[in-house]
């Protein structure tokens, strides 16, 4: 009887110890279905992320294409007003070239004048001579008459700076008798 017992005993702890596997299997078997479905939702997941990426690059060059499209028939259309500016632009280039080639032939011609003696800028002997020649009294009459009869002319003269870069500065001038003073304005 006592190995009956044992042998029952035995085979129960068997079936059951079967019975425990087979639910552990079973448990596995979810566990692994249950893995796989996340990682099979989190690939997915990416993949969305990617493709609303993507369409929203492709949307973002087709709106590119569509400005660059619209600005190219502008373009197009407006090729005209274009060329008009374009030889606009070149006749005022080619009457500025004139003007400066004119200005130069100005300067051209005073420099040789000024090295002729046609200006009366004298040497230190001419001007010495002039000196000792009488002085004729010039009367000049003033523009501005009945402000200060003390004045004998006034007006815009161009005076070198003192300073490192020697500039020419505007500048009102007042002749008073043998007295020559400049300020920086006639309001001054």
């Amino acid at each position: 009887r006592g190995s009956v017992i044992t042998n029952v005993a035995r085979a129960s702890h068997e079936s059951m110890e079967q019975q425990m596997l087979g639910e552990l299997q079973v448990a596995k078997a979810r566990f692994e279905l249950n893995r796989f479905g996340m990682i099979q939702l989190l690939n997915q997941m990416e993949s969305k992320k990617k493709f609303v990426l993507l369409g929203s690059a492709s949307s973002g060059m087709q709106a590119y294409l569509n400005f660059f499209r619209q600005g190219y028939k502008l373009l197009v259309d407006h090729i005209g007003l274009i060329e008009e500016a374009k030889n606009v632009v070149l006749d005022d280039l080619n009457s500025f070239d004139m003007q400066v080639q004119r200005w130069n032939e100005k300067r051209i011609q005073l420099e040789s004048q000024l090295h002729s003696g046609a200006f009366p800028f004298l040497s230190k002997e001419r001007r010495m001579i002039n000196m000792s020649k009488p002085m004729e009294k010039v009367t000049v009459h003033s523009s501005r008459v009945g402000r200060d009869p003390s004045i004998i002319h006034e007006g815009y003269l161009y005076k070198k700076t003192s300073n490192v870069r020697k500039n020419w500065k505007r500048r009102w001038f007042v002749l008073r008798g043998d007295e020559l003073r400049y300020y920086r304005g006639w309001k001054d």
